[in-house]
């Protein structure tokens, strides 16, 4: 994020949401982080360097594909981008304090006795 609020990033396999009071936006998934360093590589990809324009009240959520890939065996069903979109709104509405305990009391209901199959992770930073 530059000076001026504004988010740089970058589109592949992590799905990055902006949260705040009045709406959860999806960014589309983020590649890596963009520097000048990189900035000619990815660029030579094919891939799009996208800006997203950040508030004080915002908040921007990435998680890893381990976590919507996890597979409830008893129902045999992932646990999904729709149902893990909700839960990054719901996280909105709480403390980033209180987030952690809210998406593993939510996960692992979910997922039961079920085999954890990949690494999951959601970052939260307040903007």
């Amino acid at each position: 994020m530059n000076d001026n609020g504004q988010l740089e990033y970058c589109a592949e396999d992590v799905f990055a949401h902006v949260v705040n009071p009045q709406k959860t936006v999806t960014l589309s998934k983020v590649f890596e982080n963009i520097n000048e360093r990189n900035r000619e590589k990815i660029e030579n990809t094919g891939y799009q360097i996208k800006t997203h324009n950040l508030k004080k009240s915002d908040r921007l959520y990435l998680q890893t594909d381990g976590f919507f890939k996890q597979i409830n065996k008893q129902n045999n069903e992932m646990f999904g981008y729709e149902r893990t979109e909700k839960l990054i709104t719901e996280l909105g509405k709480y403390d980033l304090k209180e987030n952690k305990d809210i998406v593993e009391k939510k996960y692992l209901e979910w997922k039961q006795n079920t085999e954890q199959i990949d690494d999951y992770l959601i970052l939260g930073i307040r903007c």
